[in-house]
């Protein structure tokens, strides 16, 4: 399930010895529509391919903003992935 409303250029990816994290910036000017749903949405990379489980990145922790953009909610998301350890 991907989100949309996405900033153009938000998209940041990195990893570490058992995880792998992604981060997106989205908008939404009522806090209910084209927000990442926590669990349920999947990272989407630079090249535009939305990971596939088991091992995708699934949207984690969030940071809700309505100061930056009045009238607008904009939302960090931090995806996060677990490696496969075989």
């Amino acid at each position: 399930m991907a989100a949309g409303a996405e900033c153009a250029g938000s998209r940041n990816e990195w990893d570490d010895a058992i995880f792998f994290y992604g981060e997106g910036i989205y908008v939404s000017d009522d806090m209910s529509t084209n927000l990442p749903v926590r669990g349920t949405t999947l990272f989407t990379n630079k090249l535009n391919v939305e990971d596939t489980p088991p091992n995708a990145r699934k949207a984690g922790p969030m940071r809700h903003d309505w100061w930056t953009l009045p009238g607008f909610c904009v939302t960090r998301v931090i995806f996060k992935g677990i490696r496969a350890l075989y």
